[in-house]
């Protein structure tokens, strides 16, 4: 009697523990997971209207070694080149621009966006620079 208690017990707990696992979805959501880098590996393009500029395209490539190179033109004509290494912390790119073709002062060679997603198509970013505004970024094939 006492080992069909403790199989019972254990049962019970077994099944308890599936509960969980099942519901853990929403506890630990997959977004808490950070992306694999090789999810951004690529060339993306972006383009977006600026208030004064005009048409803002931004174009960049990342390495599998996570080395990045860009350029961003204003209604076709050349803005920016720049280059550097992006790493991935959690649900955040962090890119540090090694070159650049402006000068860039010591605090802005560091920037941050918020992944919002990532598919073998488009990423979607949060900039936490420029006031939270969303960019999306599309596979060049």
């Amino acid at each position: 009697m006492i080992v069909r208690h403790n199989y019972r017990v254990r049962l019970k707990t077994l099944m308890l523990f599936c509960c969980l696992l099942a519901t853990s979805a929403s506890v630990f959501p997959s977004e808490l997971l950070s992306p694999p880098p090789i999810a951004f590996v690529g060339r993306w393009t972006s383009s977006a209207p600026h208030p004064t500029a005009g048409e803002v395209t931004i174009v960049v490539s990342i390495a599998q070694t996570m080395r990045f190179s860009g350029s961003a033109t204003v209604d076709g004509r050349p803005y920016w080149t720049y280059g550097g290494t992006v790493r991935i912390d959690g649900q955040k790119l962090v890119w540090h621009y090694d070159v650049s073709s402006i000068a860039l002062p010591e605090a802005s060679r560091t920037d941050v966006d918020d992944i919002l997603s990532v598919d073998a198509e488009r990423i979607v970013l949060r900039s936490q620079r420029s006031g939270g505004a969303l960019r999306t970024f599309l596979r060049v094939r």
